[in-house]
């Protein structure tokens, strides 16, 4: 059973990309709600934290705090260094509301975290209260001879 005063994270990955795990979500689970084999504590985060409010941020911000948040997550994750091998940690915090497709980000590539500097994408004002909105499109032709 897990301890319910803590809160445990279960890493979501894809092990496909350039040989080896790239973290790709995080998902938040208390007894007595969830229940996953193998979590993972993550513990305290030391790092840098990126605040991203659809409704009252603005990208001119730097996002340090709620106060100062950004409204776009693809503005707060190109503050994350590209390219390299993080020596220092990122979490977004999303606070409550849509996060529209438009202005997401279209690859989640290209930023390398670690076990000792992780990129963590979180819901700041709890589960399921920041929603990324997915439009998929498809067209379809059709010729006749």
């Amino acid at each position: 059973m897990l301890d319910s005063s803590r809160p445990r994270f279960r890493w979501v990955y894809d092990e496909h990309r350039r040989g080896s795990p790239t973290i790709v979500g995080v998902d938040t689970v208390r007894s007595g709600v969830t229940e996953v084999a193998d979590p993972y504590v993550l513990g305290d985060f030391a790092g840098i934290d990126i605040w991203v409010d659809p409704a009252n941020g603005d990208d001119t911000n730097d996002g340090h705090d709620q106060a100062h948040a950004m409204r776009t997550i693809g503005a707060a994750w190109r503050k994350i260094p590209a390219g390299r091998q993080l020596d220092t940690g990122y979490r977004l915090r999303l606070t409550a509301g849509r996060y529209p497709q438009a202005t997401s980000v279209a690859y989640w590539e290209n930023r390398h975290g670690t076990d000792r500097a992780p990129i963590i994408i979180e819901a700041a004002d709890g589960v399921h209260t920041a929603t990324f909105e997915v439009t998929s499109t498809c067209t379809v032709s059709a010729t006749s001879r």
